[in-house]
C-alpha cells in the first residue's frame, strides 16, 4: 500500500510502465526499424527531428515534412548535462548543430513569432524551477526530465507550455510559463511526461494491431473537459487518444502536487493540488466507463490501471464535482 508521496513517487518509476530501463527496451524494436542504434534508445538520446523521421519511416503522417538537413549533424547531438543548459538560443546563427538547426525549424513553423533568448531573471526562474523539482520529486523529475532534450522560449503571449508530438523531446514555453518558478517547475514536468507518453506507446506491441487500421475518426473529440474553454466559451472536446495522454500527465501531476505542498504547505500550493486530483479522476472515469474509450488499447487500459493503484485521490470535492466523476457521457 502506498502511504507516503515518496513512495507514490518512486512507485510511478517502478515495473513495465514505469521503471525506465522496461520502457526503453520496450520500444527499442520501433526505433531500431527506423534506423536508430540500441545505445541511443536506452540512453533516451534521440534528436526531435529524428524522432520525427522515425515516426515517417514507420507511415505516419505528418504535415510537417522531414527538414532537409545533415542526418550526421543529428546524430552527433548530445543534450547536456545541465537541464538548464538545453535550452535553445534565439539568437541569428547559420544553422550547423543539433540545436541551432531546431531553431531554425521551430521559427519556420511559428512565424512570424521567433524563439527568444532567456533574460537573466528567466534564468533565475528556470535554476529555482529546477531546484523545485530535484528537492521535491528527485528520481521522478529526473526520470521525467531525461526525455526532454531541448526547450525554447518563444514569444507567443498566451501559451504557457507545448509538446509538438511529432518532436518528442523538444518543448516550447510562452513567457507565462516564468511567471513564477512554481508555474515553471510544473510546466517542465508536464510537458517533459508528454515527450515520455510517446515513448510509452512505442512500446505497446499490440497497439497498432488492436488499432481500427486507420477508421479510427481524428476530428472524434467525445470527452468534455469541464476545466478548459474554446475561443467561443464553449467546453473543450478531446478524443479519446488525448484524453489517455492528458490522464497520464496529470495521474504524475497529483504525486508532484502533493510534495510541492508538502513542502510549505500553502494554501495556494494546496488548491493546485486540489484541481490537479480531481482532473486526474474525471480523466480516469472517462477512461474507464465512457463507451468511447473503450478502443484505445488493452495496453493503455493496463495503464490507467496501474496510474489509478499510484494516483493521490481527489478530496474536499463540491457536490458538483462528486457529480462529474460519477458521469461517463
Amino acid at each position: 500500500m502506498l502511504e507516503t508521496t515518496r513512495d507514490r513517487e518512486l512507485a510511478l518509476i517502478t515495473g513495465r510502465w514505469g521503471a525506465p530501463s522496461d520502457l526503453r527496451s520496450a520500444a527499442l524494436t520501433w526505433f531500431t526499424e527506423a534506423g536508430l542504434s540500441e545505445d541511443k534508445v536506452m540512453d533516451a538520446n534521440i534528436h526531435p527531428l529524428l524522432q520525427h523521421a522515425a515516426e515517417v519511416t514507420h507511415g505516419q503522417e505528418h504535415a510537417d515534412a522531414v527538414p532537409d538537413v545533415d542526418r550526421e549533424q543529428l546524430d552527433e547531438y548530445r543534450p547536456p548535462t545541465q537541464i538548464a543548459d538545453r535550452r535553445l538560443e534565439g539568437t541569428d546563427v547559420e544553422p550547423h548543430d543539433g540545436a541551432s538547426i531546431m531553431v531554425r525549424v521551430i521559427n519556420n513553423r511559428i512565424d512570424p513569432k521567433r524563439v527568444l533568448t532567456l533574460n537573466s531573471e528567466q534564468r533565475a526562474t528556470l535554476d529555482r524551477a529546477i531546484e523545485i523539482l530535484e528537492t521535491t520529486i528527485p528520481d521522478l523529475s529526473r526520470d521525467a526530465l531525461s526525455y526532454l532534450q531541448m526547450f525554447a522560449l518563444t514569444d507567443r503571449p498566451n501559451m504557457v507550455g507545448e509538446t509538438w508530438m511529432e518532436y518528442p523531446g523538444l518543448v516550447l514555453f510562452g513567457p507565462a510559463a516564468f511567471e513564477t518558478p512554481k508555474v515553471l517547475a510544473e510546466s517542465l514536468f508536464h510537458e517533459a511526461l508528454h515527450s515520455k507518453t510517446v515513448w510509452l506507446e512505442r512500446g505497446m506491441k499490440t497497439l497498432l494491431e488492436e488499432a481500427t487500421s486507420g477508421e479510427q475518426d481524428e476530428d472524434d473529440k467525445p470527452i468534455q473537459v469541464p476545466w478548459r474553454r474554446e475561443e467561443d466559451g464553449s467546453v473543450s472536446q478531446w478524443s479519446t487518444v488525448r484524453t489517455f495522454d492528458a490522464f497520464y500527465v496529470y495521474a504524475h501531476l497529483t504525486v508532484s502536487a502533493a510534495a510541492v505542498w508538502e513542502a510549505e504547505r500553502l494554501d495556494k500550493d494546496l488548491d493546485q493540488w486540489r484541481r490537479i486530483c480531481f482532473r486526474a479522476a474525471y480523466l480516469s472515469n472517462q477512461l474507464r466507463n465512457n463507451p468511447k474509450c473503450a478502443d484505445i488499447g488493452s495496453e493503455r487500459h493496463q495503464v490507467v490501471g496501474w496510474l489509478d493503484d499510484i494516483r493521490a485521490q481527489p478530496f474536499d470535492l463540491s457536490p458538483a464535482g462528486q457529480e462529474q466523476l460519477t458521469r461517463a457521457a
